[in-house]
């Protein structure tokens, strides 16, 4: 049996030793395994790929997706304030959306993501 032990900080953190986190991809896998990739990647975690993940569909909006609601939780916990990219396939929705529905989509997920990290973030 080996173990593996992930360091919280990185000793000279740099962009080709940053991190990604693409959060949708993970929804299969659970909760725990989202937290072990946030834990290993510590401080080198700089960016997240943010998006629904309901009914097995991944890129959906954000608002109302239990999925992106648990991991705008676990990132709030350890005070998360790095970038967020919206992944979000205006295709995987029920229905074509217009211009304008688009945009409100976006808003109401910007706004989402803000009431979770807004804290953490400087500026």
């Amino acid at each position: 049996v080996s173990t593996v032990v992930f360091p919280r900080r990185s000793p000279a953190p740099s962009i080709y030793s940053s991190r990604t986190l693409d959060a949708c991809h993970v929804a299969g896998q659970g909760i725990r395994v989202l937290e072990e990739y946030i834990e290993g990647a510590g401080d080198r975690l700089i960016n997240v790929h943010l998006s629904g993940a309901g009914g097995g569909m991944m890129h959906q909006p954000v608002k109302g997706d239990p999925w992106a609601a648990a991991s705008l939780e676990v990132l709030s916990g350890i005070g998360y304030g790095g970038l967020v990219t919206l992944e979000i396939n205006d295709l995987a929705v029920d229905k074509p959306l217009t211009y304008e529905e688009k945009i409100s989509t976006l808003a109401s997920d910007v706004s989402m993501v803000r009431e979770y990290l807004s804290p953490f973030v400087s500026g």
